[in-house]
């Protein structure tokens, strides 16, 4: 992650310097919950409840985007985000149960690391730039996740998952006064009985020195079953970003 933060901002300091170019960074911590279920197969019987099995505890990670914008009407505009999501927790498990070919005895304690961290990159057009805004295209989230878990002496149970979902996207902005405006942006797709869903609805506002501040609710849900991967999840809290716009 050091890595595609480091190429980010040296991305920024490069393009922010090109008079035709337009630069947007939004960074900051989301407080979440997350609920739902997974299995670690589409055809496992044995559930496990992110609360009731694993005790996955609420948290706050880090969240970052930088949209790249130009004038030039037939080449898209380019929006790259970085998302933390490591889920972790400390619960009993309810009933005898299965995970990846271990057997984890029923209330026994398990310590449990999930993440499902992602970057994503985006290509969009403004259709609508007037104030009112609205951008459409395509998002694509890149998964390189890992689900352990853990007794601390006999299980020691995990599986890996890697996973690349494109998706549609839209984002509206709405403007206020005196620099703030309302807006939203939504990644969403679903196929074959399987959907992905990202949305952000918030309230923003920048200031005359080009710093700002955007404060909104973000919900994350993942409906996905194949072969190696079950999951039911639901992510979704408050965050606060800093804002810089070039």
């Amino acid at each position: 992650m050091k890595i595609y933060i480091s190429l980010i901002l040296l991305s920024v300091a490069s393009l922010s310097n090109a008079d035709a170019l337009g630069v947007r960074v939004s960074g900051g911590l989301w407080s979440y919950e997350a609920s739902g279920d997974i299995r670690d197969s589409a055809t496992a019987t044995d559930t496990f409840n992110l609360k009731d099995d694993f005790g996955i505890k609420d948290t706050e990670e880090f969240q970052g985007f930088v949209y790249f914008e130009h004038p030039v009407p037939i080449i898209p505009n380019v929006r790259v985000g970085i998302t933390s999501l490591k889920l972790t927790g400390n619960g009993n498990t309810v009933g005898t149960k299965l995970w990846n070919g271990t057997s984890i005895l029923g209330d026994t304690n398990i310590i449990s690391d999930i993440d499902l961290s992602h970057t994503e990159i985006g290509l969009y057009y403004e259709i609508i730039d007037t104030g009112f805004d609205l951008d459409l295209g395509v998002n694509v989230k890149l998964f390189d996740g890992t689900v352990s878990l853990s007794d601390g002496a006999t299980v020691n149970a995990s599986s890996t998952f890697s996973e690349t979902i494109p998706m549609l996207y839209g984002s509206i902005g709405i403007p206020l006064v005196a620099g703030f405006s309302i807006g939203g942006d939504i990644s969403y797709i679903n196929y074959n009985s399987d959907s992905f869903s990202d949305y952000f609805v918030n309230v923003r506002w920048v200031s005359s020195f080009l710093l700002g501040i955007e404060a909104g609710y973000r919900s994350f849900t993942i409906d996905y079953a194949d072969g190696d991967q079950f999951a039911d999840v639901k992510i979704e809290g408050p965050y606060v970003n800093a804002r810089l716009v070039f």
